[in-house]
């Protein structure tokens, strides 16, 4: 086996990878690899979908006892509709941007909201 030598350093690499390499092992990794990539671009749309930096409000925030009995999808609604109707931060977004969001507060209010994910 060569060792290393400053004149040619990448010399040794053939006669290291020859005997340690599997196929097994670039498989597993190559499958590692492509799961990594759409858990990234999976929580990439729903940060886009929900708005810039909503998904993090919703999973990383704070919760009081009562609301970490609920399900994820009644804390995600009760805090959005708390902090937006709230005067310390009032709901800045378009038309557009709003009429989801009045949607689920419609529904909410109406107790309609657990039936949606329920069908």
């Amino acid at each position: 086996m060569n060792t290393f030598s400053p004149e040619e350093p990448f010399s040794a690499i053939p006669e290291y990878v020859a005997p340690h390499f599997t196929w097994h092992r670039f498989a597993a990794i190559q499958i590692w690899i492509f799961v990594l990539f759409l858990i990234y671009t999976s929580v990439e749309e729903l940060n886009a979908r929900l708005g810039d930096g909503e998904l993090m409000k919703i999973l990383f925030t704070r919760r009081s006892r009562e609301m970490k009995s609920d399900g994820l999808c009644g804390i995600a609604v009760n805090q959005i509709v708390s902090k937006r109707s709230s005067k310390k931060q009032q709901m800045q977004r378009t038309k557009k941007g709003a009429h989801p969001v009045l949607q689920m507060r419609t529904q909410v209010l109406d107790e309609r909201l657990e039936d949606a994910f329920r069908d």
